[in-house]
């Protein structure tokens, strides 16, 4: 490989490494977030004699969310308690997903962000209690995207399985290449070029199996869970998006062969001579 090459292999193996961080951990958050809300008492029995639930007219695109007026003092208080749970367990980890130059978004914006534009009127506008079905609702929305993490981790863990034996693979290759003009083929006899030849023969074999490999990997229709279908290579092109190559696996690999391949050139035109 190149040194520019190597350099983005490089650089998406520590890619992944970092995003695999940064997904666990917000998994984590999510998870903590789905605790406390349960640990938050719920409204009770209105003075009607109702349940505290879903008003009409408010919802949310996965489920219901209500707001009207406080049927007790401390109401708002409690969905106050949500919203500050959110912006310090999950907002630090939505923002850094989000690299901008402008002005930070608000937190409605995050919650909206991260849920749904009915949630973001839940948390933030005033008038909106915490029933028993909202505690329901926001746990439901909490686990689910806690388990889209856990799908996109198991994206990650593959992706940086298939970087780590392509480097290994590749890292030995370079090797049999650098190697294989070395001494000059000028001073080597027929059976140490038709040797050498050869090994770079397998090189070639073994870097084109791998990138077959990398190939299937990536045209797979789905990965992550079985609840949650994550496309491999969409989630390869966000990981990528800022190096130097979109699939550097490929580059690296295709490099690696068009060097392989003029050393052989060079042994051939040697053994050539020598017949």
């Amino acid at each position: 490989m190149t040194d520019d090459a190597a350099a983005t292999l490089s650089a998406a193996r520590d890619r992944v490494a970092d995003e695999r961080d940064a997904v666990a951990a917000k998994r984590e958050a999510y998870e903590e977030f789905r605790r406390e809300i349960a640990r938050i008492p719920v409204e009770g029995v209105d003075d009607d004699g109702a349940a505290g639930g879903v008003a009409a007219g408010a919802s949310s695109a996965s489920g219901a969310v209500a707001c009207r007026a406080p049927a007790v003092g401390d109401a708002g208080s409690r969905i106050g308690t949500v919203r500050e749970r959110f912006a310090t367990l999950i907002r630090p980890h939505s923002l850094a997903d989000v690299e901008t130059s402008g002005p930070t978004e608000t937190l409605a914006e995050t919650i909206e962000a991260e849920f749904d534009a009915g949630v973001a009127r839940l948390l933030t506008e005033p008038g909106c209690r915490f029933t028993p079905e909202t505690s329901a609702h926001l746990r439901t929305l909490a686990a689910t995207r806690r388990d889209e993490l856990g799908a996109m981790e198991s994206v990650l863990a593959r992706e940086a399985e298939s970087l780590d034996a392509a480097a290994d693979l590749f890292a030995d290759a370079e090797r049999t290449v650098e190697t294989a003009c070395d001494p000059d083929p000028l001073t080597l006899g027929f059976d140490a070029l038709r040797a050498r030849h050869e090994e770079l023969g397998r090189v070639r074999d073994r870097c084109g199996e791998a990138l077959d490999a990398r190939q299937g990997l990536l045209q797979q229709p789905a990965g992550g869970t079985d609840a949650f279908d994550i496309d491999h290579r969409e989630a390869v092109r966000y990981l990528y998006e800022s190096l130097d190559a979109t699939y550097p696996v490929l580059a690296a690999g295709t490099d690696l062969l068009e060097r392989c391949a003029d050393a052989r050139e060079t042994l051939r035109d040697q053994i050539t001579r020598r017949v």
